[in-house]
């Protein structure tokens, strides 16, 4: 057989050497994980960018003035009140004015 230090110095190398195998096996699998996870992430973006326009879309047609109105007259009864039932209030800051509602007279 060889010297003891030679068989030191070999047994490094390969100790050496099974280190950096591993240590690039490693690494390989992380970037691997990684890049599902990168992937992952992106479809998640996509998926709420949808959600996010279908949302927007939706907000827009609950507030829009019409559906307002129908939900207002259908559902609870309301209506434009009668030309005699309005009262204008004037302040004294000429910009502000009140408008109030008198009783219905139609019972």
């Amino acid at each position: 057989m060889g010297s003891p230090n030679r068989l030191v110095w070999s047994f490094l190398l390969v100790l050496f050497m099974f280190t950096l195998v591993m240590l690039y096996i490693g690494e390989r699998f992380s970037a691997v994980r990684l890049v599902g996870e990168i992937q992952r992430l992106h479809q998640m973006r996509t998926d709420l960018e949808r959600q996010n326009a279908r949302l927007r879309i939706e907000q827009d047609e609950l507030s829009s003035p019409r559906r307002i109105e129908q939900v207002a007259s259908n559902m609870l009864a309301m209506r434009y009140p009668d030309d005699g039932q309005m009262v204008y209030l004037w302040t004294s800051d000429p910009r502000e004015m009140r408008v109030a509602l008198l009783p219905s007279t139609e019972e």
